[in-house]
Protein backbone atom coordinates (compact mmCIF):
# COMPACT_ATOMS: atom_id res chain seq x y z
CA UNK A 1 0.00 0.00 0.00
CA UNK A 2 1.36 3.39 -1.19
CA UNK A 3 2.00 6.30 1.96
CA UNK A 4 -1.04 8.35 0.07
CA UNK A 5 -3.46 5.22 0.36
CA UNK A 6 -2.05 4.67 3.86
CA UNK A 7 -3.07 8.05 5.05
CA UNK A 8 -6.54 8.03 3.99
CA UNK A 9 -7.24 4.75 5.59
CA UNK A 10 -9.77 6.22 8.37
CA UNK A 11 -12.73 5.47 9.46
CA UNK A 12 -15.37 7.85 10.94
CA UNK A 13 -17.42 7.23 14.62
CA UNK A 14 -19.74 9.80 15.33
CA UNK A 15 -17.43 12.76 15.24
CA UNK A 16 -14.90 11.04 15.87
CA UNK A 17 -11.61 9.95 13.04
CA UNK A 18 -9.75 6.94 13.73
CA UNK A 19 -6.81 6.64 11.15
CA UNK A 20 -6.73 2.71 10.72
CA UNK A 21 -3.24 2.39 9.20
CA UNK A 22 -1.55 5.83 9.30
CA UNK A 23 -1.78 6.78 12.75
CA UNK A 24 -0.96 3.16 13.92
CA UNK A 25 2.35 3.54 12.39
CA UNK A 26 3.10 7.16 14.06
CA UNK A 27 2.00 6.71 17.26
CA UNK A 28 3.31 4.32 19.95
CA UNK A 29 0.36 4.40 21.90
CA UNK A 30 -1.86 3.36 18.66
CA UNK A 31 0.74 0.74 17.59
CA UNK A 32 0.22 -0.95 21.83
CA UNK A 33 -3.54 -1.13 21.06
CA UNK A 34 -3.08 -2.31 17.74
CA UNK A 35 -0.85 -5.56 18.93
CA UNK A 36 -3.56 -5.74 21.76
CA UNK A 37 -5.81 -5.75 19.26
CA UNK A 38 -4.28 -8.37 16.89
CA UNK A 39 -4.22 -10.40 20.27
CA UNK A 40 -7.23 -10.59 20.93
CA UNK A 41 -8.14 -10.91 17.21
CA UNK A 42 -5.73 -13.70 17.04
CA UNK A 43 -7.03 -15.60 20.42
CA UNK A 44 -10.83 -15.21 18.75
CA UNK A 45 -9.67 -16.47 15.44
CA UNK A 46 -8.05 -19.38 17.36
CA UNK A 47 -11.36 -20.04 19.28
CA UNK A 48 -13.24 -20.55 16.32
CA UNK A 49 -10.99 -22.85 14.83
CA UNK A 50 -11.25 -24.76 17.51
CA UNK A 51 -15.06 -24.81 18.23
CA UNK A 52 -15.57 -25.35 14.80
CA UNK A 53 -13.35 -28.27 14.83
CA UNK A 54 -15.33 -29.63 17.58
CA UNK A 55 -18.10 -28.91 15.82
CA UNK A 56 -16.87 -31.27 13.02
CA UNK A 57 -15.98 -34.04 15.53
CA UNK A 58 -19.01 -33.97 16.95
CA UNK A 59 -20.94 -33.85 13.24
CA UNK A 60 -19.08 -37.05 12.22
CA UNK A 61 -19.81 -38.97 15.72
CA UNK A 62 -23.48 -38.17 14.90
CA UNK A 63 -22.70 -39.50 10.83
CA UNK A 64 -21.20 -42.59 12.47
CA UNK A 65 -24.06 -42.87 14.69
CA UNK A 66 -27.15 -42.45 11.68
CA UNK A 67 -24.62 -44.85 10.26
CA UNK A 68 -24.49 -47.62 12.40
CA UNK A 69 -27.19 -50.45 11.32
CA UNK A 70 -29.68 -50.91 13.89
CA UNK A 71 -30.78 -54.55 15.19
CA UNK A 72 -33.26 -55.80 17.48
CA UNK A 73 -32.75 -58.51 19.14
CA UNK A 74 -35.76 -60.01 21.11
CA UNK A 75 -35.11 -62.39 24.14
CA UNK A 76 -35.52 -62.69 27.53
CA UNK A 77 -32.06 -63.65 28.61
CA UNK A 78 -30.18 -60.42 29.60
CA UNK A 79 -26.63 -62.55 29.30
CA UNK A 80 -27.03 -63.37 25.44
CA UNK A 81 -27.88 -59.53 24.99
CA UNK A 82 -24.72 -59.12 26.74
CA UNK A 83 -23.08 -61.19 25.31
CA UNK A 84 -24.56 -60.06 21.59
CA UNK A 85 -23.41 -56.54 22.36
CA UNK A 86 -19.97 -57.52 23.48
CA UNK A 87 -19.52 -59.48 19.98
CA UNK A 88 -20.72 -56.60 17.85
CA UNK A 89 -18.74 -53.51 19.85
CA UNK A 90 -16.36 -53.20 17.05
CA UNK A 91 -19.13 -53.43 13.88
CA UNK A 92 -20.99 -50.56 12.72
CA UNK A 93 -24.13 -52.48 14.47
CA UNK A 94 -26.10 -50.67 17.33
CA UNK A 95 -28.11 -53.85 19.04
CA UNK A 96 -31.35 -53.11 21.33
CA UNK A 97 -32.72 -55.21 23.65
CA UNK A 98 -36.02 -55.97 24.68
CA UNK A 99 -37.70 -58.98 26.63
CA UNK A 100 -40.78 -59.48 25.20
CA UNK A 101 -42.92 -59.03 21.24
CA UNK A 102 -44.95 -56.36 23.29
CA UNK A 103 -41.76 -54.25 23.72
CA UNK A 104 -40.62 -54.88 20.11
CA UNK A 105 -43.83 -53.87 18.40
CA UNK A 106 -43.40 -50.66 20.27
CA UNK A 107 -39.68 -50.17 19.71
CA UNK A 108 -40.60 -51.27 15.86
CA UNK A 109 -42.80 -48.52 15.59
CA UNK A 110 -40.32 -45.83 16.63
CA UNK A 111 -37.32 -47.45 15.26
CA UNK A 112 -35.81 -48.45 11.98
CA UNK A 113 -34.25 -52.18 12.29
CA UNK A 114 -32.48 -54.10 9.65
CA UNK A 115 -32.32 -57.35 11.49
CA UNK A 116 -34.96 -58.47 14.38
CA UNK A 117 -32.44 -61.21 15.80
CA UNK A 118 -35.47 -63.11 18.44
CA UNK A 119 -35.57 -66.20 20.34
CA UNK A 120 -37.74 -68.73 18.86
CA UNK A 121 -39.39 -69.22 22.09
CA UNK A 122 -40.49 -66.00 23.60
CA UNK A 123 -42.50 -64.54 26.69
CA UNK A 124 -45.62 -63.81 24.96
CA UNK A 125 -45.06 -65.96 21.76
CA UNK A 126 -42.89 -67.43 19.42
CA UNK A 127 -40.61 -66.42 16.54
CA UNK A 128 -43.76 -66.74 13.62
CA UNK A 129 -45.10 -63.38 15.92
CA UNK A 130 -41.67 -61.72 15.79
CA UNK A 131 -41.98 -62.21 11.96
CA UNK A 132 -45.34 -61.08 11.77
CA UNK A 133 -44.13 -58.04 13.31
CA UNK A 134 -41.76 -57.33 11.38
CA UNK A 135 -43.33 -57.19 7.81
CA UNK A 136 -45.43 -54.91 9.46
CA UNK A 137 -42.62 -52.24 10.03
CA UNK A 138 -42.23 -49.95 7.36
CA UNK A 139 -38.46 -51.16 6.65
CA UNK A 140 -39.23 -54.81 6.98
CA UNK A 141 -36.42 -55.75 8.56
CA UNK A 142 -34.81 -59.42 7.76
CA UNK A 143 -35.41 -61.70 10.91
CA UNK A 144 -33.36 -64.42 12.06
CA UNK A 145 -33.90 -66.56 14.95
CA UNK A 146 -32.17 -68.15 17.41
CA UNK A 147 -32.57 -71.23 19.28
CA UNK A 148 -30.49 -73.90 21.26
CA UNK A 149 -31.44 -76.83 19.59
CA UNK A 150 -31.29 -75.40 15.48
CA UNK A 151 -31.25 -78.43 13.67
CA UNK A 152 -31.21 -78.72 9.55
CA UNK A 153 -35.26 -79.25 9.73
CA UNK A 154 -35.83 -76.33 11.52
CA UNK A 155 -33.45 -74.42 9.80
CA UNK A 156 -35.96 -75.29 6.67
CA UNK A 157 -39.38 -74.60 8.51
CA UNK A 158 -37.46 -70.83 9.50
CA UNK A 159 -36.24 -70.10 5.53
CA UNK A 160 -39.71 -71.57 4.31
CA UNK A 161 -41.66 -69.74 6.33
CA UNK A 162 -39.52 -66.11 6.11
CA UNK A 163 -36.79 -65.87 7.97
CA UNK A 164 -33.38 -64.75 6.90
CA UNK A 165 -31.60 -67.38 9.12
CA UNK A 166 -31.19 -69.51 11.90
CA UNK A 167 -28.99 -69.16 14.57
CA UNK A 168 -27.52 -71.48 16.52
CA UNK A 169 -27.30 -71.15 20.49
CA UNK A 170 -25.08 -70.57 22.36
CA UNK A 171 -23.66 -67.84 20.24
CA UNK A 172 -20.30 -68.27 18.24
CA UNK A 173 -19.23 -64.97 17.28
CA UNK A 174 -17.61 -65.70 13.44
CA UNK A 175 -21.05 -67.04 13.02
CA UNK A 176 -22.83 -64.31 14.27
CA UNK A 177 -21.04 -61.59 12.31
CA UNK A 178 -21.52 -63.58 9.45
CA UNK A 179 -25.33 -63.91 9.41
CA UNK A 180 -25.65 -60.21 10.48
CA UNK A 181 -23.27 -58.86 8.14
CA UNK A 182 -24.65 -60.95 5.33
CA UNK A 183 -28.61 -59.79 6.76
CA UNK A 184 -27.05 -56.08 6.98
CA UNK A 185 -25.68 -56.09 3.40
CA UNK A 186 -28.55 -57.19 1.15
CA UNK A 187 -29.60 -54.64 -1.54
CA UNK A 188 -32.86 -54.24 0.15
CA UNK A 189 -31.31 -52.53 3.47
CA UNK A 190 -28.61 -50.60 1.29
CA UNK A 191 -32.25 -49.06 -0.47
CA UNK A 192 -34.16 -48.53 2.73
CA UNK A 193 -30.75 -46.30 4.01
CA UNK A 194 -30.33 -44.14 0.50
CA UNK A 195 -34.13 -43.44 1.05
CA UNK A 196 -33.87 -42.86 4.81
CA UNK A 197 -31.09 -40.42 4.44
Amino acid sequence: MNAAIMDKAVVEIGEERIDLIGSSMRDPERQAIDQDFDGILTGAVESLSRAHGDVQRKVQEMRSAHMRLRILFISGRHEDARRLSQMLLALPLCLDHVETLLQARAKLQKEDYEVVLTESALPDGNWLDALHLARESPYEPEVIVTDPLADARFWAEALNLGAYDLLAQPFHEPEVRRILHNACSRPSVQNCRAVAV
